[in-house]
C-alpha cells in the first residue's frame, strides 16, 4: 500500500480440526513500513492457548566525510546521493527511497563492475528548487560505496501573467532580464514561467524592431517559501 508501496501488511486465519481436542483456530496480522530512515514492523498472532507479539527494526547508518546517512535498506555495493535543498525527491531506482531533509540518501543493490544509472525524480519538490542534473552513471567495484553529487539551483519561481495595453503578445516571445539574458518565454494567454534569483527587477520583451514591438515591466515577488505543488503568480502590464 501507499503511493510508493512503502507499506506492507498481511493477515491469516487457520482452522484445525482434531479428533481428540476438537477445532482449534489460530490467526494473526503483520505489517511494516519502509521509512526514509529505517524499516519498522510488527506482528501479532493468537490462538486458544497462546498469544505472540513481535516487533522489527532494521536499517543502517553510513558515515563518510560529509556526515551521516540513515537508510532503511543496506547492500554490499551502494551509492550515496547528495542533492542540496532537494529533500523529498524520489529515487527512480527504488520508489520507496527518497532524499532526507539534507538532500541525502543511500541507494543499495548496485551491480559491481557494471554501468549503474541513478535517477532522481523531482516530482514533489518545491517549484523554487531546480535539479540541474537528474541522472548520474557509476561503475563501482564490489563492496564500494560511491558518492554521487547532483547540482541544484534554488531561486524564486513565478508564473507571470503578462498583458500589453494595446495588442496581444506573440507566442514564443522571450523574456529578458537586465543583463539581456533569456529567463522565460511567452506562452498561450500571455503566461510565462520564470525562475529567477532576484526578488525584484525589470523584465523586457522584444518581438520586432518597431517601437511598438518592445515593452518592459517591473516586478516585486512575495518570497515566502513555497509549499509543495504550489506556484507564485504575478500579473504584469508590459508597456
Amino acid at each position: 500500500a501507499g503511493i510508493d508501496q512503502q507499506y506492507n501488511y498481511s493477515s491469516y486465519i487457520n482452522f484445525d480440526k482434531y479428533s481428540d481436542t476438537g477445532t482449534q483456530t489460530t490467526g494473526g496480522i503483520s505489517g511494516n513500513w519502509t521509512s526514509p530512515w529505517a524499516r519498522l514492523g510488527g506482528n501479532f498472532s493468537t490462538s486458544r492457548n497462546y498469544q505472540q507479539y513481535g516487533m522489527q527494526l532494521s536499517g543502517g547508518v553510513i558515515a563518510y566525510s560529509n556526515g551521516l546517512v540513515l537508510t532503511p535498506i543496506m547492500g554490499d555495493t551502494m551509492a550515496i546521493i547528495e542533492a542540496e535543498h532537494a529533500g523529498g525527491a524520489k529515487i527512480n531506482n527504488n520508489s520507496s527511497l527518497s532524499l532526507d531533509n539534507k538532500g541525502k540518501a543511500a541507494v543499495p543493490y548496485l551491480t559491481p563492475y557494471r554501468l549503474n544509472t541513478i535517477e532522481l525524480n523531482p516530482k514533489g519538490l518545491s517549484n523554487d528548487i531546480v535539479l540541474e542534473e537528474t541522472s548520474h552513471n557509476s561503475v563501482p567495484t564490489a563492496g564500494a560505496i560511491v558518492l554521487l553529487k547532483y547540482k541544484t539551483d534554488i531561486g524564486n519561481s513565478v508564473l507571470f501573467n503578462v498583458r500589453h495595453p494595446v495588442q496581444e503578445l506573440p507566442f514564443g516571445t522571450p523574456l529578458m532580464d537586465e543583463n539581456n539574458e533569456i529567463v522565460g518565454y511567452i506562452s498561450q494567454g500571455g503566461r510565462s514561467f520564470v525562475h529567477t534569483k532576484k526578488e525584484k527587477g525589470t523584465l523586457s520583451l522584444k518581438w520586432g524592431t518597431e517601437d511598438n514591438q518592445i515593452c518592459q515591466f517591473n516586478y516585486e515577488l512575495n518570497i515566502e517559501p513555497l509549499e509543495k505543488n504550489s506556484l507564485r503568480q504575478h500579473d504584469a502590464i508590459c508597456q
